[in-house]
C-alpha cells in the first residue's frame, strides 16, 4: 500500500535534490517560514472501495514557491524544472510489497496565488488503485508449488 505520507515525502526529497539550498516547508511550520521556500501539502481526495479487496485512491499535490522577492523568470524557471523532474510517472514505495510502484502525474498545472497573485503555486494529482485482499503469502506460494508438482 502506498501511504499519503510517504508520498509527501517522495516529492520533498525531489525538491531537496532539485534545489538543496530552499528548504522546504509543511502545513506544522508555515509560520515561521523565511523565504525563498517551498511550502507542500498533500490533500487526499477520495478512497473508494471499488470491489471487497479493491481501493481506488487519489489526491492532489501542492507545491508552493515563495520567493525573497518576486522574479517571475525565476518563478516560470522553477515551474519548468519541478513539471521535466516529475516527469510523467514518480515511483513510490509501496510499504507491504516492499517496492516502488509507478504512479502517473495528473493534470499537473501552476497559477499565481497571494494578495498580489505573484506566489507561484504547482498543483498536480494521483490516482491508483490498492489491492486490499488479505493473504497468506506463504501459504499462497505452498499453493502454487503445489500446482507445479501435479
Amino acid at each position: 500500500m502506498i501511504y499519503y505520507a510517504d508520498i509527501l515525502r517522495s516529492i520533498n526529497a525531489l525538491l531537496g535534490e532539485l534545489y538543496p539550498a530552499i528548504t522546504r516547508y509543511g502545513n506544522e511550520t508555515v509560520d515561521k517560514a523565511v523565504p525563498p521556500y517551498f511550502f507542500t501539502e498533500l490533500v487526499p481526495l477520495k478512497s473508494t472501495r471499488e470491489t471487497k479487496s479493491l481501493l481506488q485512491r487519489k489526491c492532489s499535490i501542492k507545491i508552493t514557491y515563495v520567493q525573497r522577492a518576486v522574479n517571475q523568470a525565476d518563478n516560470l524557471e522553477k515551474q519548468e524544472q519541478i513539471f521535466r523532474a516529475l516527469g510523467m510517472q514518480q515511483r513510490f514505495l509501496d510499504r507491504e510489497q516492499n517496492l516502488y510502484r509507478s504512479l502517473l502525474i495528473r493534470d499537473f498545472g501552476f497559477a499565481y496565488i497571494g494578495e498580489h497573485n505573484n506566489i507561484l503555486q504547482m498543483e498536480f494529482s494521483l490516482a491508483w488503485r490498492e489491492d486490499m485482499t488479505e493473504t497468506d503469502r506463504e501459504e499462497t506460494i505452498r499453493k502454487v508449488e503445489a500446482v507445479i508438482q501435479k
